[in-house]
């Protein structure tokens, strides 16, 4: 069963969809991360306010522009919020005395975990993937006495890889509905919280309100990928091939 198949979207919300264009490392403006902000967040103020003693909960380091800048684009009622905010951590294994495996860990030593004992859980991420990071959110969540009802992401890849194979093997549990402010390729992407694999740079990489994409990765390593996606922006504006020469 594909991702696409397992995920619980709300039809009536529309997220932004991100074209792709090897010409321009900029695949979601500022602009266009702005525009669609107040509408997730018109459109998770009901959503909010239905839940059992809700608490968002964004995930360090990667989740945290993007959640503060939706819950500032949340409704206020009656000049309330309505709903606690808290912050997890989690880390790679690998590196980690005594973890030499792979998978991810819970750090708890920067932010211990919110009291989420009988309480309804909405949680916000970067990037939708291979849902590695939520899933293990959500059983701890579930470990703890609260439950995750929705989670929300600042980019969301919906489709399989065509070119690297299935890289999604975290299902999660098809109660959880998901939200996204765009919908992306499954192409590398750094800036708004996103790191682009370099831990020298990492602070400047995640820094920045548009997303962008790593086109010389993807031309090294997916050569395919990047010319598939040069030969889409030529099809949508053919005259570009004739000005690139």
């Amino acid at each position: 069963m594909s991702r696409a198949e397992v995920l619980n979207r709300h039809k009536e919300y529309k997220p932004h969809l991100a074209v792709p264009d090897p010409r321009t490392p900029i695949l979601v403006s500022g602009r266009e991360i702005l525009s669609q902000l107040p509408i997730l967040g018109q459109t998770l103020r009901p959503v909010v306010s239905s839940l059992r003693r809700p608490i968002l909960i964004w995930i360090a380091n990667g989740g945290k522009q993007f959640a503060e800048d939706l819950i500032d684009h949340i409704p206020l009622v009656d000049g309330e919020r309505g709903f606690d905010v808290g912050i997890v951590q989690y880390r790679s294994r690998v590196g980690v005395e005594g973890h030499n495996e792979a998978g991810i860990m819970l750090d708890e030593t920067e932010y211990p975990f919110p009291d989420v004992v009988g309480r309804d859980v909405f949680g916000l991420d970067d990037v939708l993937d291979s849902a590695e990071t939520v899933c293990e959110f959500d059983a701890e969540v579930r470990r703890r006495g609260g439950l995750v009802t929705d989670l929300a992401f600042a980019a969301e890849k919906p489709t399989e890889d065509r070119f690297k194979g299935l890289i999604r093997t975290h299902n999660l549990r098809k109660s959880i509905r998901i939200w996204s402010l765009t919908q992306v390729p499954p192409i590398w992407l750094f800036k708004y919280g996103m790191d682009n694999g370099k831990a020298e740079t990492e602070a400047e990489d995640r820094a920045g309100r548009e997303i962008r994409v790593n086109w010389e990765y993807e031309k090294e390593h997916n050569p395919e990928a990047y010319a598939y996606y040069l030969r889409q922006a030529f099809l949508r504006d053919p005259t570009a091939a004739k000005r690139l020469g």
